[in-house]
């Protein structure tokens, strides 16, 4: 796969973020990831069209993450692709934010640092990793 240290960083925030965060995407305009996959994120109810919107919020339960994690294995690389920014909120608090895909990172350092640190060191000069005490998008993500 062409983004798989991209994969393996969200992986580990989205297992390692609390039950019930809020996983908010802005991306899928591209139509990169497939129709099935991209349906799969949804109440079958609720599908959204992608041409009317690029901004999602996803509650992270098990049962979700388990979803996003079979999507990565089968579809990592157009997931990352079809994605411009992430964040990952958890009452009301940022712990970790995107921007560019994934090429700059900011993490709750109080969160995510101690099982962060060695995926942090395989990252190439692409992919920049902050950690901070408290992160401010200055309401992008609002």
């Amino acid at each position: 796969m062409e983004y798989d240290i991209e994969i393996d960083i969200l992986r580990e925030l989205l297992n390692k973020a609390p039950v019930n965060s809020v996983f908010i995407v802005n991306g899928f305009y591209n139509e990169i990831l497939s129709q099935e996959y991209f349906q799969r994120l949804f109440d079958k109810n609720s599908i959204p069209k992608r041409s009317e919107n690029s901004h999602y919020n996803f509650c992270l339960t098990r049962n979700f993450i388990q979803i996003l994690n079979q999507m990565f294995d089968e579809e990592g690389d157009n997931f990352i692709a079809d994605i411009t920014h992430f964040a990952i909120k958890y009452e009301k608090r940022l712990l970790a934010t995107s921007y560019d895909g994934i090429s700059v990172i900011q993490n709750d350092s109080k969160h995510y640092v101690s099982s962060f640190n060695s995926l942090a060191k395989k990252c190439d000069e692409n992919i920049e990793i902050k950690f901070l005490e408290k992160i401010n998008d200055h309401g992008f993500f609002d």
